[in-house]
C-alpha cells in the first residue's frame, strides 16, 4: 500500500515539474489527462495556438511547437514572395499550409506550389499550361508553321529506305504549299497542313512525286490529297490521270446504259440485248 502511495506522489511531483515550464516554443499550461499510463498536457505554442501534447515528448525536446515550425532549419526555406519564377509570379504564402505559396501564372490562372517545386531549376514553372501546348507552341517543336520537323523526317526516312534522292528542304515545301493556295494539285480540293490539329478529319496534304521513278527533287514534287496519294501509289502522273479518265468514262457509259434500259416500256415487244441486271437499286445508282 505504501508503494502505491509513493508511485502516486511521484507522478504528482512530475506533473508539478512540467506545469508552467517552457520547452522551445511550447509553454506547458496544465495537466490534461492520462491514458495507458502516459500523461498528456495542455500546451500553448509561441504562435498562440493551444494544443495537447505527450509529456515525455515535451521533456525530451521532440515537440517544440504546435507544428508551425516543423520545417525550420530545412533547405529551401526562403521567402519567395514577389519573385518571378518561370511563368509563375509568387503572390504570398498560403495560410495554414507550411511551405506552400499562392502563385499567378502568365495565362491568368492561380495555383498553389510548394517551396520544393519553386526551388527546382530544371522543372518548367507554370500552372500546367506549358505541358498542354501543342503544335508550333510546344517548346520542342521543330520545323515551320505548316510543315513539322517530324513529318519532314518521315519523308527523309522513307526516301532513304527506298534509295531515293532528296534535295529539298522544309522551307521549300512550306512555300510550295502556300503557292498552291492550300489546294490539291490534282483535284483542287482544300488541303490542311500535315501538322494541322484537324488533320485527323480528312483533307490532309500529302507530298507526291510527279514522276515516281525519280526522287524528291525540285520540280518533281507537289502537294495532293492524302487519299489520292494512296490511290496513286507509284504510278506516274500521266498514267494515273489516264486511269482516272477510263474509270469515269466507263461509269458514265454504265449510267447512260441503265437510263436507256429503264425508259423501255414493260409491255414493249422490242427485242433488245439487255445488260445483266444486278440486285442493287438503279435509282440509287443514277443519283
Amino acid at each position: 500500500m505504501q508503494n502505491l502511495l509513493n508511485i502516486e506522489s511521484k507522478k504528482a511531483n512530475n506533473r508539478l515539474m512540467l506545469e508552467g515550464n517552457v520547452y522551445g516554443g511550447v509553454t506547458v499550461v496544465s495537466f490534461a489527462f492520462s491514458k495507458s499510463g502516459n500523461s498528456y498536457w495542455n500546451c500553448k505554442c509561441s504562435c498562440g495556438k493551444d494544443f495537447i501534447a505527450f509529456g515525455s515528448r515535451i521533456k525530451n525536446g521532440s515537440i517544440y511547437s504546435c507544428g508551425c515550425r516543423k520545417y525550420e532549419g530545412l533547405k529551401n526555406n526562403k521567402d519567395y514572395t514577389g519573385q518571378k519564377i518561370g511563368n509563375l509570379t509568387v503572390i504570398k504564402p498560403v495560410e495554414k499550409e507550411v511551405r506552400m505559396w499562392l502563385c499567378r501564372c502568365d495565362c491568368g490562372s492561380f495555383v498553389k506550389k510548394s517551396s520544393k517545386f519553386l526551388g527546382k531549376s530544371r522543372l518548367p514553372k507554370s500552372c500546367g499550361c506549358l505541358s498542354k501546348r501543342r503544335g508550333i507552341n510546344h517548346p520542342r517543336w521543330t520545323g515551320t508553321d505548316l510543315v513539322s520537323g517530324h513529318y519532314f523526317c518521315s519523308i527523309l526516312g522513307n526516301a532513304k529506305s527506298r534509295n531515293l534522292l532528296v534535295n529539298l528542304d522544309i522551307i521549300e515545301l512550306t512555300n510550295m504549299l502556300k503557292e498552291q493556295n492550300f489546294k490539291c494539285a490534282l483535284s483542287g480540293l482544300e488541303l490542311k497542313p500535315p501538322n494541322s490539329p484537324e488533320r485527323f478529319r480528312g483533307n490532309v496534304a500529302s507530298l507526291d512525286r510527279i514522276d515516281s521513278s525519280n526522287g524528291y527533287e525540285t520540280g518533281n514534287v507537289r502537294w495532293i490529297h492524302s487519299d489520292i496519294n494512296i490511290i496513286k501509289q507509284n504510278m506516274n502522273s500521266d498514267d494515273f490521270i489516264e486511269w482516272c479518265h477510263r474509270v469515269t468514262e466507263y461509269q458514265e457509259s454504265k449510267k447512260q446504259c441503265l437510263k436507256a434500259f429503264l425508259k423501255i416500256p414493260k409491255n414493249s415487244s422490242c427485242i433488245l440485248s439487255r445488260p445483266v441486271i444486278h440486285s442493287y437499286r438503279y435509282e440509287n445508282y443514277l443519283e
